[in-house]
């Protein structure tokens, strides 16, 4: 008896169509929204994110004061010229609110492309460029930019800088000057180890709203 074999056609699966084998989108996530407490002033404020200070000028003031007070530490008998000049700078900017450390950040091509163009010399006394000036304001334009060695910078950030005369800002001063004489810190920003304690502190005073 001879047996026949045959082929059975095996079903193909169905192919799935351009669009079912699309992934599947996702929502966009609703970002969470956080009440903070900042450590300068002791407002609260709502942030999408980590944010320390409710303001820039909160930022500079903190960072003045904690700076002023370490550099008392290192030199209680009087410190030298270039941190006399850094803190007035730095003094300054917090009175004033307006520097913006993020804004002026350059990139190492722009870096580069500074110190190609002006030969590595400073564009005013000719001695050897060491660091990048904003001509005027913070844009980081070439055109805004300029390389100086460190006391020429030093001179003409001296020179931009002024006694404050109106009320405000006086009082500004002063509020920050006391900060920086006190026997004990006054902030939990103004202390020494603010940096190491930082992340915890944020924590504990911040709450998610939404």
């Amino acid at each position: 008896m001879t047996i026949g074999w045959t082929t059975v056609p095996i079903p193909q699966r169905a192919k799935k169509s351009s669009t079912a084998r699309q992934r599947k989108t996702r929502p966009p996530r609703t970002p969470k929204v956080y009440a903070c407490v900042c450590p300068n002033c002791g407002e609260t404020f709502e942030a999408t994110r980590s944010k320390t200070y409710c303001t820039n000028r909160c930022r500079l003031e903190a960072e003045v004061v904690r700076y002023t007070r370490k550099k008392l530490t290192e030199h209680p008998d009087g410190w030298p010229e270039d941190i006399d000049a850094v803190v007035r700078t730095k003094m300054a900017h917090a009175v004033t609110g307006t520097y913006n450390k993020n804004a002026r950040r350059l990139s190492p091509k722009r870096r580069a492309e500074v110190i190609a163009r002006d030969g590595g010399r400073c564009v005013r006394c000719n001695g050897e460029g060491t660091e990048i000036d904003h001509i005027a304001g913070d844009s980081t334009d070439l055109e805004n930019l300029q390389l100086l060695c460190n006391a020429c910078h030093r001179h003409k950030t001296n020179s931009c800088i002024t006694e404050a005369t109106d009320p405000e800002s006086r009082a500004t001063s002063k509020r920050l000057w006391l900060r920086v004489y006190a026997r004990e810190p006054l902030r939990v920003c103004d202390a020494s180890d603010w940096a190491q304690n930082r992340v915890t502190w944020l924590a504990q005073h911040r709450a998610q709203v939404f």
